[in-house]
């Protein structure tokens, strides 16, 4: 009988050393996929926010000189990870859906963008639609530094290196500039529909 009893627990316990096994050699398959992905993902992420700085200092004309109409410089820089060959499983599914959502973010901007262009602006400068331009990169740049920081902090990647000059603050500060003109072209426009109205009032 206690033969018997030894033969049962022996099989049990190597039916669970294999389980166990098996379990420990997929968790490290899906750390390895998880930490490729992350890798693929953040070397996009910080191009684009190259990109998105370039896009963040184009008004349209060539080292400022105002010569002629104004057009694009800087090309707009492109996010897809559609067609990236990697296991998206095996990744946080809050990250991932940040991550596979962006490009129609990007989609939304760039619809802004040429409304902005073609319904606004006015030639030669088309100063609003380069103006959206810019504040729409910016907010793309600066959530693209976000998602890569997420994926850094998940998964031990080092720090992106950058020398005097920080693409991040510069999409900071270009977002809070156009923030800051808005918000004065507000007011002053506010003043002007005020003073309109008192002289209509005292007419």
């Amino acid at each position: 009988m206690s033969e018997a009893l030894f033969g049962f627990l022996g099989v049990i316990v190597g039916a669970f050393i294999t389980i166990f096994k098996e379990s420990v050699a997929a968790w490290l398959a899906r750390r390895r996929n998880a930490e490729y992905l992350a890798i693929r993902v953040v070397s996009m992420l910080d191009e684009f926010v190259d990109g998105c700085a370039g896009v963040a200092g184009d008004n349209g004309y060539h080292d400022g000189h105002h010569v002629g109409v104004a057009t694009i410089q800087v090309p707009t820089p492109i996010f897809d990870v559609h067609d990236l060959d990697a296991d998206w499983k095996s990744i946080p599914s809050k990250l991932m859906y940040e991550t596979l959502s962006f490009p129609s973010l990007i989609n939304a901007s760039n619809q802004r963008i040429d409304g902005a262009f073609e319904y606004t602006a006015t030639p030669p400068d088309y100063d609003e639609g380069f103006e959206a331009r810019q504040f729409e990169y910016s907010k793309l740049g600066l959530r693209a530094a976000r998602l890569a920081e997420q994926y850094r902090s998940s998964y031990g990647i080092p720090p992106k290196e950058v020398g005097r000059w920080n693409p991040v603050d510069y999409l900071a500060q270009t977002q809070d500039g156009i923030l800051d003109q808005r918000a004065r072209r507000a007011e002053q426009h506010t003043k002007l529909q005020q003073a309109l109205k008192a002289n209509n009032e005292g007419a």
